[in-house]
């Protein structure tokens, strides 16, 4: 095993959701539901980066919602939420223990996240560039999980063939399109206090140090 390709969020990060949503609830005057259906039915032009940038993705959301704002408004949300965004995320604990110590065995590092553009923001506030051998966001590289062109981007930029690299993530429908290239794959049940077992093809851990045994032994 040469490379390991990781997801961002849930996987390797904890997001405040509530902080974000009750704030944009209020600048679209909505309420929670209607606020998450424009988060649905944006989620994949925003997550190639159709939209041009977080203001433009903001503007989609609005638009799905019915809600109109001007230019001004959406920047000026922008700034707010990329702010709040950079504020409300952290690692989980185990992660920076587990990125050195992979670093250390010689396996490269690369995170493979489906996002929006404050995603480019966010890794900035994690420091991730310093923990990791490349940072691939589907906003940025125009194709997000399961496509093969992401995975296949996140290995040229390791330097590493399928079958020399496994991925991690929580979304089995992604972890199966990894499987599908011939990647070794884990699913992360970070709620679980106790793995669950298999979770179709892919074995299930809850906290990466369960990863290092498997592949360090």
């Amino acid at each position: 095993m040469r490379a390991l390709l990781l997801d961002l969020y849930h996987t390797l990060a904890t997001f405040d959701w509530s902080v974000l949503s009750s704030h944009l609830q209020r600048s679209f005057e909505l309420d929670a539901d209607s606020l998450f259906h424009g988060f649905v039915r944006t989620r994949e032009t925003r997550s190639v980066g159709r939209h041009g940038s977080y203001a433009g993705d903001l503007a989609a959301i609005a638009a799905a919602c019915g809600v109109q704002r001007s230019s001004e408004h959406f920047a000026r949300l922008a700034r707010e939420m990329t702010e709040l965004s950079t504020r409300h995320v952290s690692l989980y604990p185990d992660v920076l223990p587990a990125l050195r110590e992979w670093r250390a065995a010689g396996i490269k590092l690369a995170i493979v996240s489906n996002c929006d553009h404050v995603t480019t923001d966010v890794a900035v506030a994690l420091q991730l560039a310093n923990a990791v051998d490349a940072v691939v966001l589907s906003h940025e590289v125009g194709f997000h999980k399961p496509h093969p062109r992401i995975f296949l981007e996140a290995l040229e930029r390791v330097g590493c063939t399928p079958a020399e690299a496994a991925f991690v993530d929580d979304q089995a429908a992604f972890l199966d399109g990894a499987a599908a290239l011939g990647l070794r794959t884990f699913r992360i049940e970070r709620a679980q206090a106790v793995a669950s077992g298999e979770a179709g093809a892919h074995p299930v851990i809850t906290e990466l140090g369960a990863l290092s045994q498997l592949l360090l032994r």
